[in-house]
């Protein structure tokens, strides 16, 4: 898997900068991540790369590799993946089921839980989506409210005559 050799060599590369008393600063970004570190995943070999990358992010972030997971389901990931991210961005959609429980189970915010349920869906908000506005909620160390456990609410625009 091209995703095994990316990832390992990524981890070498970090342990020699450390070694030699230097960071990486390098930010791993995993699109579709649930099919890389899938919550109990049946496949072997997902199974063993899952083990890899929880590893992985457990032992890199000293030497300068953060990691950024993307998936539209959030249940579908490894739950130490979920116990070792300090940022946590939600957009549109996470709303029913073992999904907005995990969701309330990491914030313990039920007024902001309630702020994120009324999102209104992007794809409604406008026809034309050149004009659309696409609502997120951030939480952890990346809101300026973090030491209050409050999340940040953004609207995020596609035109940027619309940012003012």
């Amino acid at each position: 898997m091209f995703v095994r050799i990316i990832e390992n060599e990524i981890k070498t590369i970090g342990e020699d900068l450390y070694t030699d008393g230097k960071k990486v600063n390098c930010l791993v970004v995993m699109d579709e991540a649930h099919r890389y570190i899938s919550n109990g995943s049946s496949d072997p070999q997902i199974a063993e790369l899952t083990t890899e990358i929880v590893d992985s992010v457990r032992t890199t972030r000293k030497y300068g590799i953060g990691y950024m997971f993307i998936t539209q389901t959030i249940e579908s990931l490894d739950k130490e993946i979920l116990q070792q991210i300090r940022i946590f961005s939600f957009g549109y959609g996470l709303t029913v089921g073992t999904e907005i429980k995990t969701i309330s189970n990491l914030l313990n915010n039920e007024s902001a839980l309630q702020l994120y349920k009324s999102f209104i869906d992007p794809s409604s908000s406008h026809t034309k989506p050149e004009l659309r506005r696409y609502p997120f909620m951030f939480f952890g160390s990346v809101s300026p409210l973090s030491f209050t456990g409050a999340p940040l609410f953004i609207e995020v625009y596609n035109n940027p005559s619309d940012f003012r």
